[in-house]
């Protein structure tokens, strides 16, 4: 049966496989009668008044392959017993009051290829059993209330494209072993408190289009070299890190790169003339840092082309001219 906020679908024996109810004005809390539909392949709540825990009878809905929980007024832990749902494929818990720590033995479920647990109050540590999901395409742990450091079992999932832990607080540095995850299409640690440097195995992530390390103030030292080994890299922010050396010349094989931000950092020298390779950027904000020189020859050419362009055109103390950049539609 089908409606604008209620889907329920059966097989031809008449048993129940998908259970989706959306802004229907419901509220309560789940029905325990729906841990008996054990024929149960899609169970989605979204945008509902409903309330209470996940249960610890949620794996008695063996048949499940989807179980997503969106913007509820559901409370408590992910139980323990999440890890006996052997044929789970996605879960997905999103804008809820989820608390507690996420369970060990989510790394039991084998099959399980999106995990998406966002906008939460979860907390304590990424389990490193994540790291024995070995069919998982997509993390994302953004906005939630994570801690500890990024473990590096991580660098095992050989399969992931997505990897969001943006918007937590997470400490030490980033684990080298994440180069190993060279499928990598998106990968967000922005807005933590990681330090240390930059591992130069981020030039095995060949395949990344998006990278954002922002707002992680604790980063320290130069560029990597490696990073020129990118070269699929569309979207690169570097806000509010603390980076000094100089901006490494590989940066100009970086052919592809369409937004480039740098700020409040300590890089010295001028800007490398290989960033003339650059002809597709049309986002570049880079303030708030040492770099001297001309910019005309890297963004203006040509003059006409679309662009969200900033600079330190002037000294912050002296306020001498530092960059040249006739076409910046920003000039600090």
């Amino acid at each position: 049966r089908e409606s604008t906020s209620v889907i329920v679908s059966c097989d031809a024996q008449s048993r129940v496989t998908v259970l989706n109810f959306r802004a229907n004005g419901m509220s309560g809390t789940i029905d325990p009668g729906v841990y008996l539909l054990s024929d149960l392949e899609t169970f989605a709540f979204s945008d509902a008044a409903i309330g209470g825990t996940i249960s610890t009878y949620i794996n008695h809905l063996s048949s499940l392959t989807s179980l997503s929980l969106v913007k509820l007024d559901m409370d408590g832990a992910v139980p323990s017993e999440i890890g006996l749902m052997s044929n789970l494929k996605e879960l997905e818990i999103l804008d809820t009051a989820i608390t507690g720590p996420l369970p060990t033995e989510i790394g039991n479920c084998g099959n399980l290829t999106s995990l998406y647990i966002q906008r939460t109050e979860i907390t304590g540590q990424i389990p490193s059993e994540i790291g024995n999901l070995a069919a998982l395409e997509h993390l994302f742990l953004g906005s939630n209330e994570l801690t500890g450091q990024i473990p590096s079992e991580l660098g095992l999932l050989t399969s992931l494209t997505d990897l969001w832990l943006d918007d937590n607080n997470l400490i030490g540095s980033m684990p080298p072993e994440l180069g190993r995850a060279v499928k990598l299409d998106t990968m967000s640690l922005g807005g933590n408190a990681l330090t240390g440097r930059i591992p130069t195995t981020i030039g095995n992530l060949t395949a990344l289009e998006w990278l954002s390390l922002a707002a992680n103030g604790g980063i320290t030292g130069s560029i990597p070299t490696e990073i020129g080994l990118m070269t699929e890299l569309s979207h690169l922010s570097l806000n509010s890190v603390r980076l000094t050396g100089t901006v490494p010349s590989e940066m100009g094989n970086l052919v592809q790169l369409q937004a480039f931000y740098m700020s409040s950092g300590s890089q010295n020298g001028s800007y490398p003339i290989e960033l003339t390779n650059l002809k597709n950027l049309t986002t570049f904000w880079v303030i708030w840092n040492g770099i001297t020189g001309d910019l005309d020859p890297i963004l203006c050419n040509p003059p006409n082309r679309s662009n969200n362009f900033a600079a330190d055109c002037l000294d912050r103390g002296s306020r001498i001219p530092k960059v040249t950049c006739t076409c910046c539609s920003i000039c600090f």
